[in-house]
């Protein structure tokens, strides 16, 4: 067998590996970790020097007063930046929140709001005078901006109102009361609790019966499941860009929902929440989502997407649980 040479000082040892291995059996079984030691230290010594240098030197560094000065800096260096990091990333949400106070005096629209119980208050605009009352009711996550120039438009004929859902615009976020204490109440963000909130808005005010209802996309399917169950309240009803129930029979469209739809809906909430929509748009990153068409400075700022309640309950209404709220209920 080949012979292994250790340099012991200056005189070469020879260790024959037969005799190697003898003497590893021969040893006490209270000195394992000899034994290992002088097998690793004999088949890589220069694994065994490297490990032992640097750890030497490391020891080195840091045992002196200079070294552990040297550390400490680093560490300190490491927390500055690490501070500086936090704070840029708590600016922006910190900026957004204290806008979005401001703007809820600034930017109010003319209307007025309307208590409807389960701790809910909704903003309900009204213009013009005369019968049949015209009632709107926005497409999916939008507020009743939306319908600021077709109101603006009928009101010259009679009387037209526009109301924002819970959690959109103006109105109040909901709260998940499930019961008034006298009945039950539909499940947060359904077509049933939508309607029901609609219904407790005009019961309210007390709106002149019977009205025209619009609505576009899901509160189109809102439109229809409140003709359903208060024919007797209205008396024309006007669908635009109707959601259906069928549309969830499709896997087409319910691929498109949750793979495409919901994500980027999801992503819009967390930039609102994190300032960054607004950052968006201050530097000319963003363009507002309500643009051309000559609307109000204030209309346009209204709809900036940097509320994330806002952004939170169009994610909600989206949701396939959302607009299959009326599945089965509403039928042609």
């Amino acid at each position: 067998m080949k012979d292994l040479q250790l340099q012991k000082g200056r005189t070469p040892v020879i260790i024959s590996s037969t005799n190697l291995k003898l003497d590893l059996i021969t040893m006490k079984v209270a000195a394992p970790c000899t034994a290992a030691q002088l097998c690793f230290s004999v088949l890589f010594p220069l694994h065994c020097f490297t490990q032992e240098t640097a750890s030497k030197q490391f020891r080195d560094q840091t045992s002196t007063p200079e070294g552990q000065s040297r550390v400490f800096r680093w560490v300190c260096q490491a927390i500055n930046i690490l501070k500086y990091l936090l704070l840029l990333l708590a600016i922006p949400p910190i900026l957004n929140f204290a806008s979005l106070q401001r703007e809820a005096d600034l930017l109010a629209p003319n209307g007025n709001f309307v208590d409807i119980g389960l701790g809910q208050r909704f903003f309900l605009s009204c213009q013009g005078k005369g019968q049949p009352v015209v009632l709107l009711d926005a497409p999916t996550g939008a507020s009743s901006d939306v319908w600021f120039f077709v109101q603006q438009k009928l009101s010259e004929l009679t009387q037209v109102c526009s109301y924002d859902r819970a959690s959109l615009g103006f109105s109040k976020q909901s709260f998940p009361n499930e019961s008034t204490g006298l009945e039950k109440a539909w499940r947060m963000f359904t077509t049933g609790r939508m309607v029901d909130d609609l219904h407790r808005i005009i019961q309210e005010v007390k709106l002149p019966k019977p009205f025209i209802l619009v609505g576009s996309e899901i509160g189109a399917l809102n439109a229809r499941f409140y003709s359903h169950i208060y024919d007797w309240e209205v008396s024309e009803l006007v669908l635009i860009n109707p959601l259906t129930e069928e549309l969830f029979n499709d896997d087409n469209w319910i691929n498109y929902w949750h793979a495409q739809l919901i994500p980027s809906l999801q992503i819009i909430q967390i930039a609102a929440v994190t300032g960054l929509n607004r950052l968006g748009l201050v530097t000319g990153l963003m363009q507002q989502p309500l643009r051309g068409g000559n609307f109000p400075e204030d209309v346009i700022r209204r709809q900036g997407l940097v509320n994330h309640l806002h952004c939170a309950t169009c994610t909600g209404e989206d949701r396939k649980s959302s607009l299959a709220g009326g599945r089965g209920v509403v039928r042609p």
